[in-house]
């Protein structure tokens, strides 16, 4: 991972492509990395992980930052007990 001005050269392993992340989506993708998050509980993580305060509401946001990330093959839904989804990070630290 490299950055450039405001974004992220990541280099995702699995499928030797490149992708250019802005730092959002990158500190997701930290979060997630060998965590399965429900997007309830992502919020909380990201506050505790870069000693922020949760700001509530944003899971709309979050969703839609994961759904991107599912889109280019970085993260993917999985199965859980209960009723919400959770997301979990591909490659392993390697991304």
């Amino acid at each position: 991972m490299r950055p450039v001005d405001d974004l992220f050269l990541v280099f995702f392993r699995p499928s030797g492509q490149t992708h250019m992340l802005p730092v959002t989506s990158v500190a997701l993708l930290d979060v997630l990395d060998g965590n399965a998050l429900s997007i309830a509980e992502i919020p909380a993580v990201l506050a505790e992980r870069y000693g922020t305060e949760a700001e509530e509401g944003v899971e709309a946001s979050v969703e839609r930052l994961l759904r991107e990330l599912e889109a280019v093959g970085l993260v993917e839904a999985v199965t859980t007990a209960g009723p919400s989804m959770s997301m979990t990070a591909l490659g392993g630290s390697g991304t």
